[in-house]
């Protein structure tokens, strides 16, 4: 999952506030809610031949998990998140705490995925993530075949196999 901090059953704002909001100060994404927005990314990504990925589920479990939105870096300071699956709070009544409906400003999950499929699928675009394992699985269940990619999470296994954990030290409060 991305460092970005919303959740698709507990936001409380547009789904395009939800995904800015989790952005860390002195960085610049915006929030991808329309196709055509998307698919200008996707074509700078097959342009650049390489793009960081990484999906926000509502699960750790990717057999169980809803897929919420994605990520897509092409460059420092250079982002975007596609909401996929947002919700609007609910009353907290007899309608629930989650009860509030989709949140709007998003793509239907079919759509962003047909948009998505020819950068996923082309071997000539290197997509790269943490854990991206888990990205993969959420495609290929959804009948895309990811190819050409990297996890930076095993990259970090494979030169450094005996540390703890190979959480990037920033999402654990170390260093900057």
């Amino acid at each position: 999952m991305s460092f970005w901090s919303s959740s698709c059953s507990g936001a409380r704002r547009t789904a395009k506030e939800s995904a800015l909001s989790g952005i860390p100060s002195g960085r610049f994404a915006q929030a991808a809610g329309n196709p055509s927005e998307v698919h200008s990314w996707l074509a700078r990504a097959t342009d650049l031949g390489a793009v960081s990925i990484g999906v926000e589920a509502s699960s750790i479990d990717p057999m169980q998990a809803e897929l919420c939105g994605i990520s897509l870096a092409l460059a420092p300071n250079e982002a975007c998140y596609v909401p996929l699956a947002h919700r609007k709070s609910g009353d907290g009544g007899s309608g629930g705490l989650f009860e509030g409906g989709l949140a709007p400003d998003q793509i239907e999950e079919r759509t962003a995925l047909d948009i998505l499929r020819p950068l996923l699928e082309n071997p000539g675009v290197l997509k790269v993530g943490h854990n991206i394992k888990f990205a993969w699985q959420m495609f290929s269940l959804r009948g895309i075949e990811t190819t050409s990619y990297d996890d930076v999470m095993l990259q970090s296994y494979v030169l450094d196999a005996g540390r703890s954990n190979q959480v990037p030290d920033h999402r654990l409060g170390r260093g900057d």
